[in-house]
């Protein structure tokens, strides 16, 4: 087995991935996902001595199709003295875009519980159950926007932690639950690992079941500078904004069939700026371009429109900056 080690914000990071699997060309083309969940259980007794499980893994594609694919495992067996059971579970989906959108969703979660021979007269003082889980081929095909966020549970004492490597470690982040992470990064492979690990200690002698379980969900995404981000208002209907164009600071807008009709006037501002009004014969365009947004912010792009009925109508949009 081999370790894999990720470097993240100038400290090492260690995400456990020992699991020795590298999906293969079949399991992972561009563009695709590869779901990867990899565990075992481990005693640490006192007088034992008896060997821990051996590792199991299991591997499942992930396509880009917004499906969710899920793995799941369990075991049970002997360990120092105790009878052991272990189950664990990852899903995972996988969406991306012509224009260079990825989101990568996971969640792993784990339940451990050990009851020991009551009749033994040695102790385990840390029961350790572990799952891992990496996907590869997560391509970034231009500069980006990385945004990691995730969330955790536990029962008893348990680790669970997500992070992300790209092609350099400034370009990689460790993201403890609750703790998102936004950073822009160059285009290239990007790899998401996590790794939920409980434990419990069983005293010798024990007559009661100890359990112990954690969990994490955590989202990866890449959006493309220029990126559309969200947009907002009772004016949706009548422009339809597209991605920034990072190279010339502009977004082209449609103008529905709503607009070219029922329109009297519409005026278009540029993070509280304006920058044109449209009426008369402009109204019949299909599309204009909003121009001289500048490159670090999100490029609020803001519609007033004046309905030929007297009544105004608003919508914003925003993208992600474009440095």
């Amino acid at each position: 087995m081999r370790f894999r080690r990720w470097i993240g914000a100038g400290s090492a990071v260690v995400l456990g991935l020992v699991l020795g699997l590298q999906p293969t060309a079949a399991q992972a083309s561009a563009g695709d996902a590869s779901l990867v969940i990899g565990t075992w259980v481990r005693a640490n007794d006192i007088g034992c001595g008896e060997p821990a499980w051996r590792a199991a893994a299991r591997t499942k594609n992930l396509p880009a199709d917004g499906r969710t694919r899920a793995v799941r495992l369990s075991q049970s067996g002997k360990a120092a003295g105790s009878t052991v059971k272990a189950y664990r579970s990852s899903e995972g989906t996988y969406n991306a875009s012509g224009w260079g959108t990825r989101k990568l969703k996971v969640s792993l979660s784990v339940r451990l519980s050990a009851t020991a021979n009551p009749s033994r007269i040695c102790w385990v003082n840390s029961f350790v159950g572990k799952a891992e889980i990496y996907t590869v081929r997560m391509s970034a095909p231009k500069k980006s926007w990385m945004v990691v966020r995730s969330r955790g549970a536990k029962q008893g004492s348990a680790e669970a932690n997500i992070g992300v490597q790209g092609p350099t470690t400034a370009t990689s982040a460790w993201v403890a639950p609750g703790k998102p992470v936004t950073r822009l990064v160059p285009k290239g492979e990007y790899t998401l690992g996590s790794r939920v690990k409980p434990s419990m200690s069983v005293p010798a002698r024990t007559t009661s079941t100890r359990t112990a379980s954690a969990s994490i969900v955590g989202t990866v995404a890449l959006y493309p500078i220029g990126t559309l981000r969200a947009r907002s208002g009772n004016g949706k209907s009548f422009v339809k904004p597209g991605h920034r164009d990072c190279s010339k600071n502009r977004v082209k807008v449609g103008l529905t069939a709503a607009a070219r009709t029922k329109a009297r006037k519409i005026t278009f501002t540029v993070d509280g700026k304006k920058r044109f009004t449209l009426t008369g014969a402009k109204l019949k365009q299909t599309s204009v371009f909003v121009g001289r947004i500048p490159k670090k912010t999100a490029g609020t792009i803001k519609a007033n429109i004046v309905l030929k009925s007297g009544a105004k109508k608003t919508t914003k949009s925003t993208s992600w900056p474009c440095a």
